[in-house]
């Protein structure tokens, strides 16, 4: 489990996709009281835990649910509602690595061609990285300098400065936003027209996406904002979106509207530079796979600053969930995921064991909760015990910088799941931050026994990894 990625249940292709894509199962049927129970949720999830966004369910014949809760602006004036545009965060990264592998699918440029091909103003590093260097993030670029305002002129400024690379291009990982706004300058050089004429006339038209654009403006802000992103105005970078346009463009990506499977096939192979075994090799997120080879799930998350986005796909179950939220609390999308997903365990009045430790922390701090949890509610049916919850949780703090209690959070899902090989896995991964390692690697050791025992290859090799990487 290396970094947060959020591996659920959620779509299925309109169409019959056979190029390494599982086929529909069992498509989950939704009845009027489970989408009483999921509006439910997302009530309680605004109580409970504070969720200002807006949650799509659908399969592939229609929209199942669809509803905003919460508002649009601090002043809380302006009710939030289907309509209104958030940042897609790395979501967003999708659309630049589309428009390029359009444009080598039409034959105007190739993966191994230097960017001082159809950039060469650039420094003498262009030279040296490709294409697929910046779908991939293999470029050894550095990341953007972030501040408020930035441009695209800031960017470029930035990029135009950097002297050296970080790594040798194709031989390391550097996920940055460097990358991106390269992809868009490409399709501008080659098309010889401005990124949103292609992004428009290729993805979005196609797609019948309404209400996506990417601003370059940085006084360009409609009343259907809403609050919460870093203001910036970067080309290729700086989108905006709806959950009713992610799950257009997913429904296109998948039928292959935009792309050829074919060519899809590429960008989804494992990237094994970033040393996430699930982790697409262009930017399409992370994905499962069953015994056969197929892929069952995909899944893709992206932040920007307060404001979340989760589109998840799951080919078995027929379905599909996108989830965007302003509330700056980067978990809540993935545990309503997992609920939606997953609903038929939740009972009318449970809640997941998070939000229950969210709430509790903010009243009486972190220790007396952790008592209060381990006394009264650790085996209470009020809360949903599932090793899911806990375990984003836990990850979620450690991204915060409270390394310590994420730890402790992932100590009790271990305990609490004491047969699972993944509690293991990801409570090692934070002690080796903390660079407790004598404590990790009983942990690596009791995990990956239990990893073999249930032949969980993606395990097998993340805690083999750690032990080999950490232990002489």
């Amino acid at each position: 489990m290396k970094n947060i990625k959020i591996i659920l249940c959620a779509f299925t292709i309109l169409l019959s996709l056979n190029n390494g894509f599982s086929q529909v199962k069992n498509g989950t049927v939704f009845s009027s009281k489970d989408i009483t129970k999921i509006d439910r949720i997302l009530k309680l999830a605004n109580e409970h835990v504070g969720f200002n966004g807006t949650l799509l369910l659908a399969d592939s014949k229609s929209i199942l649910y669809h509803n905003s809760i919460g508002f649009a602006d601090t002043t809380k004036t302006r009710k939030l509602t289907t309509a209104h545009q958030i940042s897609p965060g790395s979501v967003g990264k999708e659309f630049t690595t589309v428009a390029v592998m359009i444009l080598v699918e039409q034959g105007k440029l190739n993966y191994a061609d230097k960017l001082s091909k159809y950039v060469p103003n650039l420094p003498e590093w262009s030279n040296q990285i490709s294409v697929e260097n910046i779908l991939a993030h293999t470029s050894g670029l550095p990341g953007i300098k972030w501040k408020k305002n930035i441009t695209t002129d800031d960017v470029m400024s930035q990029l135009m400065a950097v002297e050296e690379l970080q790594f040798k291009p194709g031989e390391g990982f550097g996920y940055n936003n460097l990358n991106v706004i390269l992809r868009a300058i490409v399709v501008e050089k080659v098309t010889n027209a401005p990124f949103a004429t292609f992004f428009k006339n290729k993805i979005l038209i196609p797609s019948g996406m309404l209400q996506t654009f990417n601003k370059i403006h940085i006084d360009n802000d409609p009343a259907s904002f809403v609050y919460g992103d870093i203001p910036s105005a970067i080309l290729g970078v700086t989108m905006y979106s709806t959950v009713l346009d992610l799950y257009r463009f997913e429904k296109a990506l998948w039928s292959g509207l935009l792309v050829s499977k074919t060519a899809l096939k590429k960008g989804l192979a494992p990237h094994v530079l970033s040393g996430d075994y699930e982790r697409t090799y262009f930017d399409f997120g992370w994905f499962t796979k069953n015994d056969s080879g197929k892929i069952t799930v995909m899944s893709h998350d992206g932040s920007n600053a307060n404001q979340h986005s989760l589109k998840v796909s799951d080919f078995d179950k027929d379905l599909i969930v996108i989830i965007m939220s302003t509330d700056s609390r980067k978990s809540t999308p993935f545990e309503l995921n997992d609920y939606v997903l997953n609903f038929s365990k939740y009972n009318d009045t449970q809640i997941p064991q998070s939000w229950w430790f969210t709430k509790e922390i903010k009243r009486v701090g972190f220790d007396i909760a952790i008592a209060n949890y381990k006394k009264d509610m650790q085996k209470s049916n009020q809360l949903v015990n599932d090793e899911f919850s806990f375990w984003v949780y836990g990850y979620i703090m450690m991204l915060k910088g409270d390394l310590d209690h994420g730890i402790e959070i992932l100590k009790i899902n271990m305990e609490n799941f004491p047969d699972s090989a993944g509690t293991y896995d990801s409570y090692a991964e934070l002690l080796i931050q903390a660079k407790r390692l004598k404590e990790a690697k009983p942990v690596i050791k009791k995990g990956l026994k239990l990893a073999k025992k249930s032949n969980n290859s993606n395990l097998i090799l993340s805690l083999t990894d750690k032990l080999n990487s950490n232990y002489k």
